[in-house]
């Protein structure tokens, strides 16, 4: 178990009263396999993948989706903040046409 609080049994809660959301339990082996056990078991057509310490707009989901719909996207990304005690930064995304053509923008 990754997290010490309640947080599996709030993600089992929401779990509950929602059938569209899957909750998967294993031992904590760090990020790359917690998004690599997401990926594997996607059933839907479009996944999210949020840290844990990251906090997202409640439309993020619907916007993204909207747009990968509208322009035929396999796949969209977005800008970000990221905030300091000294202020925040907005960090601009500008994938290379390398990264688009093999997948990883």
């Amino acid at each position: 178990m990754g997290s010490p609080d309640r947080f599996r049994a709030i993600c089992d809660e929401y779990a509950a009263r929602d059938s569209r959301m899957k909750v998967i339990h294993q031992p904590n082996g760090g990020v790359s396999v917690a998004w690599q056990m997401g990926i594997d078991n996607v059933t839907g057509g479009y996944s999210i993948h949020v840290d844990p310490d990251d906090w997202v707009e409640p439309t993020i989901v619907e916007e993204l989706v909207a747009k990968a719909i509208e322009t035929g996207a396999e796949y969209v990304i977005c800008d970000y903040f990221e905030e300091y005690s000294s202020g925040d930064n907005t960090q601009t995304q500008h994938p290379r046409q390398s990264d688009i053509n093999a997948g990883r923008a």
